[in-house]
């Protein structure tokens, strides 16, 4: 699987500004980014892992160059090299990106679990599987029936759709996962990726 760019970014209905500029600018550098994934959906390895470390660590050295007097940013930079300077741990982060899990999602659904990190707040975590609710030939509906995470939870709900266009691939996943946190109130994330046709 190839992962050739990201294409316009927004982040809060946004382009992002100041510091989500910088994590968009270090984000986009990844790619292109080849990854050898197994027949259930599992990272292997990436094929182009040392031009991706070479091209990362360039552009996070110029991204220190120019934001030398913001200690946040410099360090925020640096702990992303780190997690690109060995393939084992950028596989495991890699594994756990939003985008990564919707794309084998079709792969073998309800054997794997997924997570969202940094949700409902930073450094909080959700683990969960779905569950096939409806299928047929095109289409997928999915739902989460449990839900594992360190806060709280009142209650979740839930639904993921799948145009599927062959076996094991797809061209528009969408997913809305709404929990309550006991204290905290309702919080929402919405993902969506489409196959851009060329």
């Amino acid at each position: 699987m190839i992962i050739d760019k990201v294409a316009a970014e927004y982040i809060n209905g946004e382009l992002p500004q100041d510091f989500d500029f910088v994590m968009s600018w270090l984000g986009n550098v990844l790619y292109p980014l080849n990854i050898e994934i197994s027949p259930t959906g599992t990272p292997k390895s990436i094929v182009n892992f040392n031009e991706v470390r070479k091209r990362y660590s360039d552009e996070g050295q110029r991204i220190m160059a120019h934001y030398e007097q913001a200690p946040l940013i410099v360090q925020y930079v640096e702990t992303c090299l780190e997690r690109v300077r060995d393939e084992k741990l950028f596989l495991q982060h890699i594994g756990q990106s939003n985008i990564y899990q919707l794309m084998v999602l079709c792969m073998d659904i309800s054997g794997h679990s997924y997570q969202l990190s940094d949700f409902p707040f930073t450094r909080n975590s959700l683990t969960f599987q779905f569950v096939i609710e409806d299928e047929n030939e095109t289409e997928l509906l999915l739902t989460v029936p449990e839900i594992k995470t360190e806060r709280k939870l009142l209650s979740h709900e839930s639904r993921a759709y799948v145009h599927k266009t062959g076996m094991g691939t797809f061209d528009h996943i969408q997913f809305i996962l709404i929990v309550e946190l006991e204290g905290d109130g309702y919080y929402t994330r919405r993902l969506e990726l489409k196959r851009i046709k060329e």
